[in-house]
């Protein structure tokens, strides 16, 4: 997925918080260049870093398309942010991984053999909330629809969120 962002998306800054798809690329993902992937999947409880990130990112390079990588339980830490990315009328790229909680916390605890407890969170409407503040939304199932959609988007310069399913997601078309 991250490879299709930054091949999609020529100069793309993507800006993830602590979830799957950032976790793995930390390990095998080459950005296009320096100043390209930030993150603060630390292990150190930075959830909610990667929406007001992408927003100061979006601020200080705007000729640069900006993708916001969140999962649906860290956007939760920071959605007032949604509001000030409207309010600034600044175009924003959202990629929202939705399994439903802290589905690498659950994981850790199920190859832990520790009983989940406390990461099947309340999972709301993102589609609801993403309209409430201006924002536009839209789904993907695998990279080439992906790719397809935050080309369009970022040239007609859209806020949009992009909701994936990681229990239905494809990496290949």
């Amino acid at each position: 997925m991250l490879d299709t962002l930054r091949d999609s998306l020529p100069g793309v800054v993507l800006v993830g918080d602590s979830n799957q798809p950032v976790y793995a690329g930390c390990t095998g993902f080459a950005a296009a260049g320096p100043r390209s992937f930030f993150n603060s999947a630390t292990g150190y409880g930075t959830l909610g870093y990667g929406l007001p990130a992408a927003l100061g990112g979006r601020v200080a390079a705007p000729d640069r398309p900006v993708v916001a990588i969140m999962g649906d339980g860290g956007l939760q830490f920071t959605l007032a942010e949604m509001g000030s990315v409207t309010e600034l009328d600044v175009p924003l790229i959202m990629i929202l991984w939705n399994n439903q909680g802290y589905g690498e916390i659950e994981k850790a605890m199920i190859r832990s053999q520790v009983e989940p407890l406390g990461v099947r969170i309340f999972t709301p409407d993102f589609k609801a909330i993403a309209v409430a503040f201006g924002w536009e939304h839209t789904t993907a199932g695998d990279c080439a629809a992906l790719s397809g959609i935050v080309r369009e988007a970022a040239a007609a310069g859209r806020r949009l969120v992009i909701e994936i399913d990681e229990a239905g997601f494809k990496p290949v078309g």
